[in-house]
């Protein structure tokens, strides 16, 4: 997984270290979680919330809330992307989303009926 603070990737990131294990952040309870997942996913928060978490890779109480705020943002407050294959996938494709259109996270919500699919 690829993040904007690496060398030519200063304005978008990659996701590509399969799945669903690139969602399983590092913990002291799953010290066999990916510290890149957690980068990602601070990235994720930076980019599309407004809450500003330290981008250190490290999963604190900042990181938890800041990806739950995100989630409720996106609507899917309900899903578990770190650990369901299926709301990772969706997930994705919402990060997808607001970042081509370079928009706020909530602008495109799961379960919205013009996004049905």
């Amino acid at each position: 997984m690829l993040n904007r603070n690496i060398r030519d990737h200063g304005d978008h990131f990659h996701v590509d270290i399969g799945c669903p294990v690139a969602l399983r952040v590092k913990t002291a309870d799953n010290p066999g979680g990916h510290t890149a997942a957690n980068f990602f996913l601070q990235d994720c928060i930076n980019a599309f919330t407004d809450m500003e978490v330290d981008y250190n890779g490290k999963w604190n109480s900042k990181s938890k809330r800041g990806f739950k705020t995100l989630l409720s943002d996106l609507g899917m407050e309900c899903l578990d992307p770190t650990t369901c294959i299926n709301h990772y996938m969706l997930f994705l494709d919402y990060i997808m989303m607001h970042g081509f259109a370079d928009k706020p996270a909530g602008k495109y919500r799961w379960g919205d009926s013009a996004l049905a699919l």
